[in-house]
């Protein structure tokens, strides 16, 4: 078992975009805070939180390999919440919405590619 706060070393040891991406991942999710009041607003902050335990648990198992992905499957629920509900909310909340739909959508997609390049790789 690795030391599970190692992670945020790893992730520093990686090449900048690796960095950059992560930052805005960081970024745009925490931005959530800003709209406060709003339910959804704490579903998110909340789940992006319970995502960095899991990502953390996985490490400890694992180390920084691909298999960390999975850490963001509830972004598949949230994503498709907000897809189909985005008509509701107005103003500065929807285009952050919006913006955390792009985002957050982008990074599932490579976490799949990620995690599916992982199990690919340990059947072989």
């Amino acid at each position: 078992m690795r030391n599970p706060l190692k992670l945020v070393i790893e992730m520093c040891n990686q090449p900048l975009w690796v960095m950059a991406w992560i930052s805005v991942l960081v970024v745009v999710n925490m931005l959530s805070l800003a709209y406060w009041g709003q339910p959804l607003a704490r579903w998110v902050a909340g789940i992006f939180l319970l995502q960095g335990a899991i990502m953390m648990a996985l490490y400890s198992v694992y180390g920084y390999e691909k298999i960390l992905g999975l850490a963001h499957i509830f972004w598949l629920p949230l994503l498709a919440y907000i897809v189909f509900n985005i008509g509701s909310y107005t103003g500065n909340f929807q285009y952050y919405l919006i913006a955390l739909l792009c985002i957050n959508s982008l990074s599932v997609v490579f976490d799949i590619l990620d995690v599916i390049d992982y199990f690919k790789n340990k059947t072989v």
